[in-house]
């Protein structure tokens, strides 16, 4: 009887196993832009979209099971998708089938482990595989907000290079897509994120889509507020015929400000943030190295 249920836990570990590294798999591999492999370097978004999704036509049966009903949710959950970088077609669905898998596999596993934990848990088997299985719906969609975290981060990091680099080439007489493949160019080495969305803006320009839809899916593909103002500041300036450098030069002006400001609040921070860390650390070892000598020698001279 001991080997039989040894044998079940051993079967769950590697469903566990198998299961993350099925995930790490897809995450990494087949949905993170851009596919180096397959599409070659400068190509359009949608070419590297098309590309990347072909491997994940086997889950399309499952769609009407795996996508939410509601059509508000599932354009949430594909913003966020393309927000952190999955762009490819599939991404959603595939997003979703993690989320079942990892709901299956974590609430298997707690039910086959249930023995072994700790205090009343083990008389409750059904609660413990319902908090398994919530735990793998809610592991994807943090793993989510990380990536999509950490991508907005990098952009907001080549924002200034970005930025002076665009007002050079605009003011040295470049037209908007010569001045992106210029920027694009130099800023691969420094900032490859940042020089990957502009050369997939310039390349949309080269293919004829018009200059409002390729800046505008910029915006949405980066979801932050200091690339939509950068992005409507050129679309207007585009539109109504402005000088597309003095708009860009009051913009970067605009945009130093608000950083440095930022930059002020969170320094104002700082103070408030080191109280709890000097409370616990470094007062008690403060106090043992100062006071400490002096209460020995009283105790000491008590003594005596």
């Amino acid at each position: 009887m001991l080997d039989q249920l040894l044998l079940v836990r051993g079967i769950g570990l590697l469903m566990v196993t198998l299961s993350i590294s099925l995930v790490s798999y897809l995450l990494i591999f087949r949905l993170k832009r851009p596919a180096k492999a397959m599409v070659p370097e400068g190509a359009p978004v949608a070419v590297s979209a098309v590309a990347g999704s072909r491997s994940m036509e086997w889950l399309s049966p499952a769609r009407k099971y795996l996508l939410p009903a509601d059509e508000k949710e599932q354009i949430s959950v594909s913003r966020r998708l393309l927000q952190a970088g999955f762009d490819q077609e599939q991404a959603s669905l595939v997003y979703h089938a993690l989320k079942a898998l990892l709901a299956l596999v974590f609430g298997v596993l707690l039910l086959l482990l249930h023995p072994w934990l700790p205090g009343d848990l083990p008389e409750y088997p059904e609660l413990v595989a319902m908090i398994g299985a919530a735990f793998g719906l809610f592991l994807p969609s943090k793993l989510l907000d990380s990536f999509r975290q950490r991508r907005q981060q990098q952009l907001i990091a080549g924002m200034p290079q970005l930025l002076d680099m665009l007002l050079i080439c605009l003011s040295a007489g470049l037209s908007l897509p010569r001045a992106l493949e210029r920027v694009q160019s130099e800023l691969r080495l420094a900032h490859p994120l940042m020089a990957g969305e502009v050369a997939g803006v310039s390349a949309e320009l080269n293919a004829g889509v018009t200059p409002d839809a390729a800046l505008h899916r910029f915006a949405e593909r980066a979801g932050l507020q200091e690339v939509r103002g950068l992005v409507g500041t050129l679309i207007e300036a585009h539109r109504y015929g402005a000088n597309l450098s003095d708009t860009l030069r009051d913009y970067t002006q605009d945009f130093r400000a608000i950083r440095l400001h930022r930059a002020d609040l969170q320094a104002a921070k700082v103070s408030t943030r080191l109280v709890f860390p000097m409370v616990t650390c470094i007062w008690p070892g403060f106090f043992v190295v100062v006071v400490g000598p002096a209460i020995l020698r009283m105790l000491e001279a008590f003594a005596g």
